[in-house]
């Protein structure tokens, strides 16, 4: 049997690929290189042909108990194999996730090849757009081998966190039966009903397991008459308490709501018939919440940018006009349970930020949330 060192170094993988690229070598050799070493007996080439030709293009699928049965494999080579191929799926996952449509099972079944061997129970998320696109795939849970105890609330604030519109949880049984139990049905049922409270579709609870895999898609479509093929359709927090909405093609007036929190004014107003033109909110979290209350009924606020952050970057000329502003900028500065420092507070300069929006675009009304200090503030200098 011919050692590495034995062979010309020309037909060398490592030479080879330093000379012609990886496109000029076999998976065979590409493997020589990844294991760096044969075994006593068996020199590297070898090693990786024989592996290559027991799993072939099952190849990305193997684990490390399927590589430790083949003659030589130990950990330390198992983990090297392994660890590679987890690398290289977890980056085409991250690169290809946000155009990757979920429609059926088997897409499910694709992503979730690494927990059907798990030794412990995993439950997976795929967290989907109105698309049923992939935003992010997460592990929520590893549990014992024989219970994974997740409350819906930790499900759905990560759906929330993320943005879906519906999700897929995907969970393994580790005795290698798909076979759901009574546990499993409890599950699905009580997360199912949670999302239809929250505005977020459960679409499938998949079981998957050495011996196949088992879909509840038929029962919970049964319940809720939903489909894999996505519909578009996400609730805002407000939406359950509305039995009907006052949001029309032709507002009654329009409004800019600016410091706006997660919408107390923006709900009022819409209600009585207006429409959000501009808004803007600085806080992370409450943008988040904002945009789930109100991106159903108005698309166009967010979709055209006008959904600000920072309001001292925003140029007021490049605001639509408008007839209302509404605004409710910092009080701690002018609060008489603070610090009362007033405009020496960076937040209580933003009453500026107001002052040049309405000297820009003399809306026809004004409505600013404060505290009563603020009038007086300064001998009233500022507001008179």
């Amino acid at each position: 049997m011919l050692k590495i060192k034995d062979i010309p170094k020309v037909e060398r993988p490592r030479e080879r690929l330093l000379q012609k690229g990886a496109n000029a070598l076999s998976k065979t050799d590409l493997l020589a290189i990844l294991l760096g070493s044969g075994i006593k007996g068996t020199n590297v080439q070898t090693l990786a042909k024989t592996i290559i030709t027991k799993f072939n293009q099952d190849f990305l699928e193997v684990n490390i108990d399927d590589l430790l049965k083949i003659k030589g494999i130990g950990q330390a080579k198992a983990l090297q194999i392994y660890s590679a191929i987890a690398l290289i799926k977890r980056f085409y996952q991250e690169k290809n996730s946000t155009d990757l449509i979920i429609n059926n099972v088997q897409n499910v079944l694709t992503l979730a090849f690494d927990i059907r061997d798990k030794k412990k129970e995993h439950l997976i998320c795929l967290h989907l757009d109105s698309r049923n696109a992939l935003i992010k795939k997460e592990t929520l849970s590893i549990g014992l081998l024989d219970k994974s105890l997740i409350h819906p609330r930790e499900i759905f604030s990560s759906a929330l966190e993320n943005k879906a519109a519906n999700i897929i949880l995907i969970h393994n049984h580790p005795s290698g039966d798909p076979t759901p139990s009574k546990q499993d049905e409890k599950i699905a049922k009580k997360i199912s009903q949670a999302g239809q409270i929250m505005g977020i579709a459960l679409l499938d609870f998949v079981i998957i397991a050495k011996q196949g895999h088992n879909s509840f898609y038929q029962a919970l479509k049964h319940d809720k008459a939903l489909d894999y093929v996505a519909d578009g359709f996400q609730m805002g927090l407000f939406d359950h308490f509305e039995e009907e909405s006052n949001y029309t093609d032709k507002p009654k007036f329009t409004f800019i709501d600016l410091f706006a929190g997660i919408g107390g004014f923006h709900l009022a107003a819409s209600n009585l018939g207006g429409q959000c033109v501009f808004a803007s909110e600085f806080d992370e979290n409450a943008r988040k919440t904002y945009e789930a209350n109100f991106l159903k009924h108005n698309k166009d606020l967010f979709y055209s940018g006008n959904f600000a952050g920072d309001i001292t970057e925003v140029d007021e000329k490049t605001i639509p006009d408008f007839d209302f502003l509404f605004a409710g900028f910092p009080c701690q500065p002018f609060s008489k349970g603070g610090y009362r420092k007033g405009f020496e507070d960076t937040r209580g300069t933003l009453f500026f930020e107001v002052a040049r929006i309405i000297k820009e675009h003399n809306p026809n009304y004004i409505l600013l949330e404060n505290v009563q200090n603020l009038v007086t503030h300064d001998d009233g200098r500022y507001t008179h």
